[in-house]
């Protein structure tokens, strides 16, 4: 929780600044566009066509929508952003403002009618109805600029975006057969006795604009909002705030389109229109149940996939620390022996140091691989024999038993060699004569088979090292519960210590 408030107050407090002339250039558009609504409505309800006075008029009140929505709104919001953390009557406070508003255009209203010596009574009879759209275009715009500025202060969300396909034609089916049953709903109420052909295109404004209002309002609020902290009331609320102003933007566009084309609608009882106007919020309450159960999915996808993700990442971390751990292991065991032949003969520990440091040039290169050619890895093998035989001479044995086609497949670094240490340092101190070793590789079906076979004495103690408990550790993080290390005693006197994983295809040897 607290990451995710801390982001949503940083975004806050780092906030990009708002580009001036897109800000202007959107004011006079909208303010512009809600003009011509302005005349298209008196157009279609009084008939005024171009009349100088009412173009005057619509300037005029336009005007003042510029001033109270740049000098009384945009600076009240900006102020409520900057404060952290955000006060909690915000949103109170905001859904209050638009009433200043209104009563700064009432007061205009009563000026120009005063200043143009209109009668008081007619401006009582329109005044209602004003306000009622004023208001409309006040809240719009208070929406507008906040969903404009959640959309600036958060990049576009790449993963949450749908397939455009698939949410093309879900938005067109839907809408049509939120049509069809428009159509079928007031085929039998207050529009039964109207045209066809006009019905029809109603409907399809209707559909239309209810198209982008969902595309435009609700999607871009929901994709903007969809990691930003809050809690089931707050977003049910925020919830059902859209899609009224959506409902209300619908009955605006209703308004503005029946005048205007001429044709009148039988009068409606306040029952009747709450029921028309709860049925468009219906709509979109619908609308946005789907489209929030989509992204709810859609999160939870992507918090699993990020969640395996990160898991992979700790286990190659952890693979990392395993593989870094061979080379002390290795290193000491290999001293170990120097240490022991310095005493006895300095030349040998020589040409030991020396096989020594070719070991060492092959684990370093090959710490950065997660698999490698068997091939390397018997080249591995027989230097580290080759270097225990100076110290052991006849006392130790070794041969190779490998099916052929075998080389190019990948093993585990450092794996078999491991297992040859292993062999050599619990059972050739235990005998006189030494040991002999089978070092061999097998597929089985879909499985792979390396084992190292010996001469000895299986002891509690010697499956305990740290090498072989690296090498399973290995083994489990790469191949999970389908591979395994295990040490048996295959007969009499002997050892057998062997790994079994799933047959991969062939190695290479980039680094992971």
């Amino acid at each position: 929780m607290t990451f995710s408030a801390n982001m949503a107050e940083s975004t806050t407090s780092l906030s990009r600044p708002e580009n001036a002339l897109s800000y202007l250039i959107r004011q006079g558009l909208g303010w512009s566009l809600v003009a011509l609504i302005w005349w298209a409505a008196a157009h279609g309800v009084d008939n005024v066509g171009f009349d100088l006075r009412f173009l005057a008029w619509d300037l005029y009140i336009c005007s003042g929508y510029f001033a109270i929505t740049h000098c009384l709104f945009r600076p009240l919001v900006r102020s409520l952003r900057a404060r952290l953390p955000p006060p909690p009557w915000r949103y109170p406070l905001l859904l209050a403002l638009p009433w200043a508003g209104i009563l700064v255009l009432a007061a205009m209203e009563y000026l120009w009618f005063y200043l143009n010596g209109f009668s008081f009574e007619l401006l009582a009879e329109q005044l209602p109805r004003k306000m009622l759209f004023h208001g409309i275009f006040l809240y719009a715009w208070l929406l507008c600029y906040q969903l404009a500025w959640v959309r600036r202060q958060t990049t576009d969300n790449i993963e949450l975006a749908e397939k455009p396909r698939i949410y093309v034609l879900a938005q067109l089916g839907g809408w049509s057969i939120a049509g069809l049953l428009w159509y079928v709903l007031v085929v039998s109420g207050p529009l039964a006795d109207s045209d066809t052909l006009w019905l029809l295109s109603w409907i399809l404004l209707v559909c239309c604009v209810s198209l982008l209002l969902s595309h435009f309002v609700l999607r871009s609020y929901f994709q903007a909002s969809a990691d930003r902290p809050g809690g089931v009331l707050k977003k049910s609320l925020q919830l059902i705030l859209l899609t009224l102003l959506c409902a209300l933007m619908i009955m605006v566009a209703e308004a503005i389109w029946i005048p205007i084309t001429g044709f009148g609608i039988r009068s409606q009882s306040g029952a009747q229109f709450l029921v028309v106007f709860a049925i468009k919020q219906g709509f979109f309450l619908f609308w946005s149940l789907v489209y929030l159960s989509w992204l709810a999915s859609r999160q939870k996808e992507l918090a699993e996939t990020k969640r395996l993700l990160l898991e992979v990442a700790y286990q190659e971390a952890q693979l990392s620390g395993l593989k870094q751990q061979l080379n002390p292991h290795f290193l000491f065991n290999t001293l170990n022996s120097i240490r022991a032949m310095i005493i006895k003969d300095q030349n040998i520990a020589r040409t030991m140091v020396s096989s020594m440091s070719n070991l060492l040039r092959y684990s370093l290169y090959l710490g950065e691989q997660n698999t490698l050619p068997l091939s390397r890895e018997l080249e591995i093998v027989e230097e580290y024999l080759a270097l225990e035989k100076i110290r052991y001479g006849e006392r130790l044995r070794a041969g190779f038993a490998l099916d052929n086609g075998l080389m190019d497949i990948p093993v585990l670094p450092m794996s078999l060699q491991t297992l040859v240490e292993n062999a050599i340092k619990h059972n050739i101190q235990r005998t006189e004569r030494g040991i002999s070793l089978t070092i061999g590789a097998q597929r089985q079906g879909q499985e792979l088979r390396l084992w190292v076979e010996n001469e000895g004495q299986l002891q509690s103690e010697d499956s305990g090292g740290l090498g072989l408990k690296n090498i399973r550790q290995r083994l489990k993080l790469i191949f999970g519960d389908a591979a395994e290390l295990s040490l048996t005693s295959p007969g009499e006197n002997r050892v057998l210590a062997q790994m079994r994983y799933p047959s991969p295809g062939q190695a290479t040897e980039s680094p992971q």
